[in-house]
């Protein structure tokens, strides 16, 4: 049961940090397109 409780940590880490990966990537992209709406907007 020790080696199961493990692996499913283990398991609950990655999922959790798969999560955040995406979550800062997609908060990235929003911001990259709202700076660059900005600055279309500027230089229009």
């Amino acid at each position: 049961m020790q080696s199961f409780h493990l692996i499913t940590n283990k398991t609950t880490l990655v999922f959790i940090q798969i999560i955040h990966s995406s979550f800062t990537l997609t908060f990235v992209i929003t911001m990259t397109a709202k700076i660059f709406c900005i600055l279309q907007r500027m230089l229009a």
